[in-house]
C-alpha cells in the first residue's frame, strides 16, 4: 500500500519514557546525516521515492543549529535514535520544524513524538504563537501523524508570504507540492 509503514520496519513498544532529549555532544554531529538518510529511505515505499534521495544533515550544519539552540537529539540506551531541528520563521512568533528523523529500528516507539513534544514545550515557554511545518499529506508518518498530535492543515488561501516563498523555493529545487501541505499548531 503506497504510503504505508515499510514492511521491514520493527514495531517497538513505546520507549518514550526511556528517551533522553538533549543537546548533541561534539562527536555526535556526524551521526545525524546518516540518521536522516535512513529515515528518509522509507519514502522509497511511497508515491514520493525522490524524497529518499537525501544527503542527510551535514555535520557542520548540525553543529551550527545546535550552537543556536535549534537542534536536540534523542538518546536511548546510549544510542542516538533521532533528532529534531527547528528555526524561527520570518514571522518571529512562529517556530518552524525543519526536520524530525528517527532511526527505523526505533520507529513507532514514541521517539518522534517525544522530540516534537520537547520543541512544542520550548515554543510555549518562549511565548511563540504557533509551530509550523510543511510535509507530505498522504504519508502516514507525515501529515496524518502531525494531525494526531494537534497540527492542522493550513488552507493555501491562508498561507503567509513566507510560506508561499518557501513553497516556491522548494518547487524550484524539484520538490513536488501536489500532495504537500503546510501545517500549524496554534499555541495561544
Amino acid at each position: 500500500m503506497p504510503g504505508a509503514w515499510p514492511a521491514n520496519s520493527a514495531i517497538l513498544v513505546d520507549v518514550s519514557s526511556q528517551v533522553n532529549v538533549r543537546q548533541p555532544h561534539a562527536d555526535e554531529f556526524s551521526l545525524l546525516g546518516p540518521i536522516e538518510e535512513e529515515a528518509d529511505a522509507r519514502y522509497r515505499e511511497t508515491r514520493f521515492p525522490e524524497l529518499a534521495d537525501t544527503d542527510g544533515l551535514p555535520a557542520d550544519v548540525a553543529r551550527g543549529l545546535a550552537g543556536q539552540g535549534r537542534l536536540v537529539v534523542a538518546e536511548v540506551d546510549g544510542t542516538i535514535a533521532g533528532f529534531i531541528a527547528w528555526c524561527i520563521e520570518e514571522d518571529p512568533t512562529v517556530l518552524g520544524i525543519s526536520q524530525v528523523s528517527v532511526l527505523t529500528r526505533f520507529g513507532r516507539a514514541g521517539i518522534g513524538t517525544r522530540l516534537l513534544d520537547y520543541v512544542v514545550e520550548l515554543a510555549r515557554r518562549d511565548c511563540f504563537r504557533a509551530v509550523a511545518l510543511n510535509t507530505q499529506l498522504d504519508v502516514p508518518w507525515n501529515a496524518p501523524w502531525y494531525e494526531r498530535v494537534g497540527f492542522v492543515v493550513v488552507d493555501p488561501a491562508g498561507w503567509t508570504d513566507w510560506m508561499k516563498a518557501c513553497v516556491a523555493d522548494q518547487q524550484a529545487s524539484g520538490l513536488r507540492w501536489d500532495q504537500r501541505v503546510w501545517m500549524l499548531l496554534e499555541l495561544r
